[in-house]
Parts: C-alpha cells; structure tokens; sequence
C-alpha cells in the first residue's frame, strides 16, 4: 500500500471487516496488516498481506490510497460505518466458503492477460515495488470471483482485475517512482517525509533532494 501515515491508517482500519480469527497463522485464511515486511510461510492455507511501502515483498498488486485527507468522524456517522462494517463481515464470511474454479475454457485468456500484465510491468517505466508476474492474474480473479460469491472464473473477473491492476500500476508509478523517491533504494525518504503543507512539503523536497550538500 501507497500512502501517508494517515491515508495507511484509515486503510488499515477499512480492514477491521476481517474477523480476528483469520488474522491468527494458525487459521486457514491468513491475514496479515502491517507497517513492517515480513516472511511469512504456512504449510497449507491461504496467506494475504497488506504492507505500507514494502520494499521486498512481492505484490499481487499495488495499492494507492492518495487525495484522501485526514479527518475525524462525527459519533453519528461512526456507527453508520459500523452498521456497514457488520453487513460487509457477513458477505466476507460466505464468501470463504466458495472456491471458485480455472476452468478449462479460460485458461487461454488467464494467460492472454498474464503476458499483457509481464509486458506492462517490464516497460520503461521505473517501478517503486515488486510484482508477481507469474500468478498475479489467476488469484486476483479468483478473490474477485469470491467475493461476488461465483463459483467460477469468468473473462469479465480476468479482465476486471488487470483493468484495477493496470490502474494502480499506473498511479505507483506516476506518483512514486518519479526520481524524487529514488526508487526502491531510498524507500526510507518516502516513509520519512511529514505531513505538511504543500509549501513545506515542497521545500523538504527541495531540502533533502537538490540542495548542495557539504
């Protein structure tokens, strides 16, 4: 995940529609949200992460949370989420029991879209995080198909997970590989810069990046 300090915690709190229990190695369905990278093996299961700015983890795909200000909820519209959260959990819930299927008939497009997703990846443009070019497509589309509670895989779930991923990808890196963040090397300047207002924020960078250094 892509973000400031502020945009990761109301990310991460979107989160707490996953249930405790699946946030335990032990559960079968593994859930792992975390500021620091991790390895992270089990036998058998299912293992999802979502990190802040990971430097080593290969990713499924990019998440950019940007344009979104800090703020705090009135108690009214608090428990309105809260309400939503509870109903949100419960399709969660059903949705882990459906395993949809690779169905013959769209393996074929399964890797159309895989190549198309290397080729974009492997292009010119500098990328500030690790992607998995290899089975990114078929487990993408088989959450997306979960999660719409199908049992199988269709061309629509294959062709909206990489329209998502090609967006992101794209926002990754427009927004975070420019020469600025220094790529994957300097990870740390875009953990470390403060929130502040555009002027001071532009001057940090002027600062840290092209002023003469003794």
């Amino acid at each position: 995940m892509f973000g400031r300090k502020h945009q990761w915690e109301l990310f991460r709190e979107s989160l707490n529609v996953i249930p405790n229990e699946f946030r335990k190695l032990s559960s079968d369905i593994y859930y792992r949200i975390s500021q620091k990278e991790k390895t992270v093996t089990k036998n058998t299961g299912e293992i999802n992460q979502a990190i802040r700015i990971p430097e080593n983890l290969v990713s499924d795909i990019p998440i950019v949370v940007d344009g979104v200000l800090s703020r705090n909820f009135l108690k009214d519209y608090r428990e309105s989420l809260d309400d939503t959260a509870q109903i949100i959990r419960a399709q969660l819930l059903d949705s882990y029991i459906i395993h949809p299927e690779n169905l013959n008939r769209i393996e074929k497009d399964i890797l159309e879209v895989t190549y198309e997703m290397r080729e974009q990846y492997h292009s010119g443009k500098k990328r500030n995080y690790r992607q998995n070019v290899g089975d990114a497509i078929p487990k993408l589309a088989c959450s997306y198909a979960r999660l719409q509670c199908s049992s199988e895989i269709s061309r629509e779930d294959i062709d909206m997970v990489m329209d998502l991923w090609s967006y992101m990808d794209d926002e990754v890196s427009g927004r975070y590989s420019s020469p600025r963040w220094g790529g994957l090397s300097n990870r740390s300047a875009l953990l470390e810069i403060p929130e502040k207002s555009i002027t001071d924020y532009a001057m940090v960078i002027q600062r840290k990046y092209f002023s003469p250094h003794s």
